[in-house]
């Protein structure tokens, strides 16, 4: 960020006039204006990355987690987990609606055969002469996989939301997508935070708001009624405002049409 140059350097008086010095003050006491509302903007800017970059964390944390977990219990459940999640994912799609989420839910849970070839025990039967395939366990850790299923859905959901689509683009094609996703907000924030740091340090070298209005003030104060015009053609209408708010003078805005031409 360049620094922004200001006139705080007062010229001798022989060189400088109270029209030059009057407009030299309002710029500095602007000057300081703008750099505040730069700052409070780059403030914003550096809480907003920091918080970008606590969602990505927190949101991926949370993906992760409910995604093993899933895992998980689909393989207490299926002979084939991997299938049965896809087959499940699949079913799911990209409805977010609770609705058929929840009726989602509910067919896994009640009839989870539709997802894949449960897993079965071994049961004896006939005084333990012969035996059974028994899947009773299978379909009672299926409710568990069923609401876990919908829980790493919105996770994935909520991941989604925090990296954007190119994010999760590279989550899924580059194994180290993840780091070099807080690496660009790492980045990003580390730009933030210097631009803040300049801005802070542009600032330092301007006096107080107090003095520059009051020195402000003094300059106006010294500038000849006939003269008002030839600061008003030298000011923006922002200073102009600047001005006004100084020193009450009726014919400051008008000076332009005034005194010129």
């Amino acid at each position: 960020m360049e620094p922004i140059a200001h006139s705080l350097v007062p010229l001798p008086a022989s060189h400088r006039s109270a029209v030059d010095d009057a407009v030299a003050r309002i710029r500095d006491l602007d000057l300081a204006t703008q750099l505040r509302e730069q700052r409070d903007a780059a403030q914003q800017k550096v809480f907003a990355t920091s918080a970008e970059l606590s969602a990505v964390k927190d949101s991926y944390a949370r993906a992760v987690g409910t995604s093993q977990a899933f895992d998980r219990a689909l393989a207490r459940v299926y002979v084939d987990p991997q299938s049965a999640r896809t087959a499940f994912e699949d079913a799911l799609g990209n409805d977010h609606d609770a609705a058929a989420r929840a009726k989602l839910r509910r067919t896994m849970a009640e009839d989870p055969g539709i997802f894949g070839t449960l897993r079965t025990e071994q049961r004896p039967i006939l005084f333990g002469l012969l035996h059974r395939d028994d899947d009773s366990t299978a379909r009672t850790y299926a409710t568990h996989a069923a609401r876990l299923g919908i829980r790493a859905a919105v996770a994935g959901e909520e991941l989604h939301q925090a990296v954007g689509p190119e994010g999760m683009k590279l989550l899924r094609t580059l194994p180290d997508g993840y780091t070099r996703i807080l690496i660009s907000l790492g980045v990003a924030r580390e730009i933030d935070t210097h631009n803040l740091q300049q801005l802070d340090l542009q600032r330092a070298a301007l006096p107080d708001d107090a003095t520059l209005r009051r020195t402000a003030a003094q300059a106006l104060r010294a500038v000849l009624p006939e003269e008002l015009g030839r600061v008003a053609i030298a000011l923006t209408s922002r200073q102009i405002a600047l001005a006004d708010s100084l020193r009450s003078i009726a014919d400051l805005a008008m000076g332009r049409e005034r005194h010129v031409g």
